[in-house]
């Protein structure tokens, strides 16, 4: 893993399911969309590896795309939305996690689970996710 790669780790007893997304930040930290605790507004936080992994299973995926933004320009985009933690509320379908790293990383704001699930193809995927406390 490299500074600015799109990362994805499948999240404890939901693996299979969902996977948590963040961007590296090339300096042991994860720039990622998630809840502290439930009950909490979602945060975009720059934290370690081992928060970023929290309830994580297996290893840690490395999400390739088309195209991408050079490294330095993924990263910068990652601060730009720490800027905004707090601004942006967690939306199952329009701004998770995934939506967040892949406009970091490719300037376009999609999630290819939130996709996956409003075609109907995985509902297990959406009551799992909306379950999770820290998604």
């Amino acid at each position: 893993m490299a500074k600015g790669d799109h990362l994805s780790v499948c999240l404890g007893q939901y693996a299979g399911l969902i996977s948590h997304h963040g961007i590296d930040m090339g300096d042991g930290s994860v720039v990622h969309f998630y809840k502290r605790n439930l009950g909490e507004a979602p945060v975009i936080d720059r934290t370690s590896w081992k928060e970023f992994t929290k309830g994580g299973v297996g290893n840690i995926d490395v999400i390739r795309h088309g195209q991408s933004m050079h490294p330095n320009d993924v990263v910068k985009a990652a601060e730009l939305c720490l800027q905004y933690s707090g601004d942006l509320p967690y939306e199952l379908f329009d701004a998770n996690c995934e939506h967040i790293a892949t406009w970091c990383k490719t300037g376009r704001f999609y999630s290819k689970q939130a996709a996956r699930t409003e075609e109907g193809k995985d509902w297990l995927g959406l009551a799992a996710e909306i379950g999770l406390g820290f998604l």
